[in-house]
């Protein structure tokens, strides 16, 4: 038998292996998944077997507004502001939008402090810290995330209204960057879908982990970004917020369903990268703006789980 020969009954014996192995893995998705022509109520019953902690799920239905906003620009008079509350230094990046400082003595934070003591200790030191919560901790660089708030309750994840809290191997504060939104509108309260509504959405979506997913604490209402407008104006919806085996975060909007999944140490990432990309609008001299590109860097470094670009 000729070798062009041979290598053709190879390839077809791959060909046939490939299709063995692909229907196998067809079979297993389809005996995991609840979606196809499972009835509601056993699908239903299907969640409630699978999903851990569907008892901390409020029961009320909750109306809330659409908002708009647009962006707050930084000034100078903020600059000086910043550094009568404490000795900073201080850069505005992305045309005004973005802040940065460095501390010249870094400051302590407890880690065992409760939220509101962290809320609390952080806004004698920034501006309008009262308008921002403690959401958490990156456990890869050790970054302290706080989101800026709306009508008491966090604006998730977004790049427009954040504090970003960079820590040393203390515990203190070394340096921050800031951004913050102001409202411009607000639609009339409409009710929203329920968060038995939301989870079910991320379940028949296959959204959750394969195993054993569990809802670590009680879903929060807020609001995530639904559309860019013009002229540098943003809207948000009422949402829910998931927090599911503790690390990974689902905001699901409460209009429809839609969803998105986010995790700390991306969110983290994302703000070091909006801050270099913000100094190509900023009236820093080339030599600060040198030494900022070395910063970011070095904490883009202490982000990475691996050998990731």
């Amino acid at each position: 038998m000729q070798w062009g020969q041979i290598k053709t009954l190879f390839i077809i014996c791959f060909l046939i292996l490939d299709i063995f192995l692909l229907q196998q893995f067809l079979k297993t998705m389809d005996s995991r998944s609840p979606s196809g022509d499972i009835t509601e109520p056993k699908l239903e019953e299907y969640m409630r077997e699978n999903v851990k902690g569907l008892d901390k799920l409020p029961e009320e239905q909750v109306k809330d507004s659409f908002i708009t906003v647009k962006a707050r620009n930084f000034t100078a008079d903020d600059v000086k502001t910043l550094k009568a509350m404490s000795e900073q230094e201080v850069a505005l990046l992305s045309g005004g939008n973005l802040l940065y400082s460095e501390f010249e003595e870094p400051v302590p934070i407890d880690p065992d402090s409760t939220n509101a003591e962290k809320e609390l200790e952080l806004s004698e030191h920034i501006l309008s810290g009262g308008e921002y919560v403690y959401w958490g901790q990156d456990d890869v660089s050790g970054a302290l995330i706080f989101f800026q708030t709306n009508n008491s309750k966090p604006i998730y994840y977004s790049q427009s209204g954040f504090v970003v809290a960079f820590v040393n191997s203390d515990n203190e504060i070394t340096s921050y960057l800031q951004t913050a939104v102001d409202e411009v509108d607000r639609q009339e309260p409409k009710s929203m879908i329920t968060a038995y509504a939301a989870i079910s959405s991320l379940f028949k979506a296959n959204a959750l982990p394969m195993e054993d997913p569990e809802i670590s604490e009680t879903p929060t209402v807020g609001y995530y970004s639904f559309v860019d407008l013009d002229e540098g104006q943003q809207v948000f919806a009422p949402s829910w917020h998931f927090a599911i085996n503790d690390h990974l975060h689902y905001v699901v909007m409460g209009s429809e369903g839609q969803f998105s999944q986010h995790d700390n140490p991306t969110f983290v990432r994302n703000t070091i990268r909006k801050a270099q990309d913000g100094m190509r609008d900023t009236k820093l001299s080339d030599e600060e703006i040198e030494e900022l590109q070395n910063v970011y860097q070095g904490l883009l470094e202490s982000t990475r789980v691996s050998d990731e670009e």
